[in-house]
């Protein structure tokens, strides 16, 4: 993902601490694997706009049924929000 690099040296920039940067990072990795999984988006050539609301939806909901904690979901939902409406 080309816009992902440049988002995560911009959040460097303004200060991020590495425990932020590399919780984004997880949840970023996570997310663009469950839609390769679930939509069959290829990894390499996947950028921020392909990404759809009903992706994301099924990302989170997938953590749900994982069992993940509501604050985990939450915190997913909010390292999404951050890529989509920062870059």
């Amino acid at each position: 993902m080309k816009e992902f690099p440049e988002f995560f040296t911009t959040m460097r920039i303004q200060n991020f601490s590495e425990n932020t940067l590399s919780s984004y990072k997880t949840t970023y990795r996570q997310l663009l694997s469950h839609c390769r999984s679930f939509f069959a988006l290829e990894l390499d050539e996947t950028t921020i706009t392909q990404l759809t609301k009903p992706m994301v939806l099924s990302f989170l909901n997938q953590l749900r049924i994982e069992g993940k904690s509501p604050a985990t979901i939450h915190n997913r939902a909010m390292a999404i929000n951050c890529l989509l409406y920062t870059s």
